[in-house]
């Protein structure tokens, strides 16, 4: 097996040095592009979203969860999350905005969950080099499977997406230890979206989701009537992001000519400007990753605020291993 993996890196390696198969990647786009129609709304809808879904991981412990969604025409948004203990709830109207409970410290199946719901397909970078397209069947029907490599210096991370011959939707996909699978379809205004998905990543995650919508008759006004209880907050007219004071890359090893390899997190800032914790949004390898948390912990940042008040800040931010 290792004198095998070897000639697929050195093929990898001058394929991506040559120049990857513009027809290949122009087939590669053309079907994603058939898939990103197929699950895209046309209009904006007043409709309501009801995922219910399990979530398991590392610690073994499996729970369960909801998120529901309703969205008005005019871009309104509510929001309810639930997870084990886990309980909270947001609402945007018209530059208003209303939370209740932990809105900052979202746990990772949650935000999981809200990247799927609504679905878009996965779109191509400039990273990855399509290495073949093939046809063939999956559960039984008629597939058309693109297979990938995302190249990142000497990181070559291989991948696959599968969609449906006959309607244009994913069905499935691979990347490293990440992996999705649409097991059911349903029909919202002529977008098809996932009805039941799985979602999984090695023994860290398992997410299994089922989802359902409502359409509204008209704007659901209530849905976005918040209780004074709430935290309410409004747009900013002045508004200033967390900027950098010390945030040190890692020592670079092996010259500056050694490759880098980048770790991408999310950066959760306190109001007196230190990192309350982060997470790794791209894992590239377990050491590394590992590494960066602890490394953007001990960063420090000139506090954000909102009118002049200092508040918490999400932000990315990238981690770079140099020679490692």
């Amino acid at each position: 097996m290792k004198p095998m993996l070897v000639v697929v890196f050195f093929f990898l390696l001058v394929r991506t040095a040559a120049g990857e198969d513009m027809d290949l990647r122009a087939r590669a786009e053309q079907i994603m592009n058939r898939a990103l129609l197929a699950s895209r709304l046309a209009t904006p809808l007043n409709i309501r979203t009801e995922v219910s879904y399990s979530a398991s991981g590392e610690d073994g412990i499996a729970k369960r969860g909801s998120y529901v969604r309703v969205r008005g025409t005019d871009g309104a948004l509510r929001e309810e999350f639930e997870l084990g203990d886990y309980r909270m709830a947001r609402i945007q109207d018209h530059g208003q905005f209303a939370t209740h409970g932990h809105w900052v410290d979202i746990p990772y199946p949650v935000r999981k969950v809200m990247e799927f719901v609504p679905y878009l397909p996965i779109r191509f970078e400039p990273a990855d080099v399509i290495t073949g397209i093939d046809e063939t069947k999956r559960n039984g029907q008629a597939a058309v499977c693109i297979q990938f490599v995302t190249v990142r210096g000497e990181d070559h991370n291989p991948g696959d997406v599968c969609v449906a011959k006959a309607d244009g939707t994913v069905m499935e996909w691979h990347d490293r230890d990440h992996a999705f699978q649409a097991l059911s379809y349903g029909n919202v205004q002529g977008a098809l979206l996932p009805s039941h998905f799985v979602y999984g990543e090695g023994d860290k995650l398992a997410i299994d989701a089922t989802v359902r919508w409502t359409m509204l008759d008209a704007r659901p006004d209530e849905a976005f009537a918040a209780p004074e209880d709430w935290q309410h907050m409004h747009s900013c007219t002045t508004f200033a992001m967390p900027a950098p004071k010390s945030t040190p890359q890692p020592a670079a090893k092996g010259g500056v000519d050694a490759p880098v390899l980048t770790v991408e997190v999310r950066l959760h800032v306190r109001p007196d400007g230190t990192v309350s914790h982060a997470e790794v949004l791209k894992p590239v390898r377990g050491d590394l990753d590992a590494e960066a948390l602890e490394l953007v912990k001990t960063w420090t940042y000139q506090p954000g605020a909102c009118e002049g008040t200092k508040q918490f800040f999400a932000l990315d931010a990238e981690v770079r291993f140099q020679g490692r």
